[in-house]
């Protein structure tokens, strides 16, 4: 396996990493991810990707090289090899609009931002966005500051408030984190009937994704609490 390390030149390092994504393509993976909008994709499974990033030393300078390739296995990886002291929020704010589509969005939320001593003030600048990627992190990471209760009622409220409106008007691609949201709030019993509710409005509705959504943290609420 290569390895791939601070000493080399950052041209040298980013041409490993090129080189151990080539050695791992997937052409039936690859084929299967075209309708995400990737120019070029190595086709290399998530699995492999954090099998491959465990031979990658921590690095600021080669996670921006790679982001800035803008291809999937490069961004994705340098998710994961973003040292955490060194990602400011200008640089977070900077990767946060440039996810051009919901797997590096999601996967930017998983694998960085909730790292970020300031997830919560990310949270807090997403909440009124409107383009569905930053919308659709808002929703994802703050998810996960409540799986590690590391968010606070007044931000729950707040997207609680906005959670309907947001399904009517957001792209269908955000909808999943949504709903993934609804789910983690529905499991603080104080904050559960006010997702029923919400439920119960998302069902009136004449739209396909409120019905989706509806069902979704519905199903969820009937046999997972």
């Amino acid at each position: 396996m290569l390895k791939v390390n601070k000493k080399l030149e950052l041209r040298e390092r980013v041409r490993k990493v090129k080189e151990m994504l080539r050695l791992s393509m997937d052409g039936s993976t690859a084929a299967r991810l075209r309708h995400l909008g990737y120019k070029l994709t190595f086709g290399v499974t998530y699995p492999r990707l954090r099998e491959l990033t465990a031979e990658i030393e921590p690095d600021a300078e080669l996670a921006e090289s790679l982001w800035g390739l803008r291809q999937r296995e490069t961004m994705l990886i340098a998710t994961i090899i973003m040292p955490t002291e060194c990602c400011t929020p200008e640089v977070a704010d900077k990767w946060v609009s440039e996810a051009f589509n919901e797997e590096i969005a999601e996967y930017l939320s998983r694998n960085l931002l909730i790292r970020l001593d300031f997830a919560g003030n990310i949270v807090e600048s997403l909440a009124d966005a409107t383009e569905w990627q930053k919308m659709l992190i808002g929703y994802s990471l703050h998810s996960r500051l409540l799986m590690n209760d590391r968010s606070i009622d007044a931000m729950i409220e707040r997207y609680l408030s906005k959670s309907v409106d947001d399904v009517h008007n957001t792209d269908k691609r955000a909808l999943s984190a949504i709903a993934f949201f609804l789910k983690q709030v529905a499991r603080r019993e104080q904050y559960l009937d006010r997702v029923k509710s919400i439920i119960a409005q998302l069902k009136t509705s004449e739209s396909i994704s409120a019905q989706w959504v509806a069902e979704e943290v519905n199903t969820f609420v009937e046999y997972s609490l």
